[in-house]
């Protein structure tokens, strides 16, 4: 049993160093960066680009 689990975590680390390798440029991390924030702008756009803005009435228009 631990020579499985000294396999799988030999199999992350490897996992892990290539991620990391492949992040660190910057043909990979540019787009996926582009695409996060815009992910972002857009959902906020749908969030609350329709809505109206209506202003609180003016405290002093009962008199």
């Amino acid at each position: 049993m631990d020579r499985r689990i000294a396999e799988w975590r030999e199999r992350l680390v490897a996992v892990r160093g290539r991620s990391q390798q492949v992040w660190s440029g910057d043909p990979v991390r540019l787009p996926v960066l582009t695409i996060y924030y815009l992910a972002i702008i857009v959902a906020l756009i749908i969030l609350y680009g329709g809505a109206t803005y209506t202003p609180p009435p003016f405290i002093y228009q009962g008199f």
